[in-house]
């Protein structure tokens, strides 16, 4: 998971008015008061964030959707915070700047699929910078 849309149930968009229908959230794009924050409210590192919602732990999860809230301009605490966990939906974001749909548009991404177990290693000590990009093109002959 890196940049999500994240999409709340009505009954909690009405709780926190004014939020547009799909949020957007960067975890590899944190702002230094959203790690101070996480840390002082929640308990949690970013890394630990980072790991936990990449494995659907349903706490670092609700981090998230309280972080991209706050991000929308609602200042609620985490321990005021309330969402209701089954009624999210989320889409990662495809790392092509150019690939976003306007506003009212269908997304043009996917929904993130479960992981395997496989798949949730643990990545602690991995920089976003470290992670696999292939950007040479090819070339024909």
């Amino acid at each position: 998971m890196a940049l999500v849309r994240i999409k709340l149930a009505d009954s909690d968009r009405a709780r926190y008015e004014g939020l547009p229908e799909w949020l957007e959230f960067d975890l590899y794009a944190p702002m230094l008061s959203q790690v101070k924050l996480l840390k002082q409210q929640v308990g949690l590192r970013w890394d630990e964030l980072v790991n936990r919602s990449n494995a659907y732990d349903m706490e670092a999860l609700g981090a998230v959707y309280w972080l991209a809230v706050r991000a929308a301009g609602h200042d609620v605490t985490w321990d005021d915070f309330e969402v209701s966990l089954g009624g999210v939906d989320t889409e990662e974001v495809a790392d092509d700047p150019n690939s976003s749909a306007p506003d009212g548009a269908k997304p043009t991404s996917t929904p993130s699929p479960r992981p395997s177990r496989a798949s949730t290693a643990s990545t602690r000590g991995r920089s976003s910078s470290s992670r696999a990009r292939s950007s040479t093109p090819t070339s024909k002959k």
